[in-house]
């Protein structure tokens, strides 16, 4: 099952969302966009995907995660 993650202003990519796809731990090389807004990254979740706030211990850069 994969994970997708959505990143506000990583190191990779300042000021700017970032979504990128998990799977066994790893994400792939490249993200699956780099956009300008929230609400733009999570068009590129796929449906029925179930959401997850920020969490105590994740990266400060993780805004959400979609499982």
């Amino acid at each position: 099952m994969y994970t997708y993650c959505i990143y506000n202003n990583p190191s990779d990519y300042p000021n700017k969302y970032v979504v990128r796809r998990w799977y066994n731990g790893q994400f792939d090389d490249l993200p699956i966009c780099v956009v300008e807004s929230l609400e733009e990254a999570r068009t590129y979740i796929p449906a029925g995907l179930v959401r997850f706030t920020h969490q105590p211990g994740e990266d400060e850069v993780i805004e959400e995660s979609w499982i």
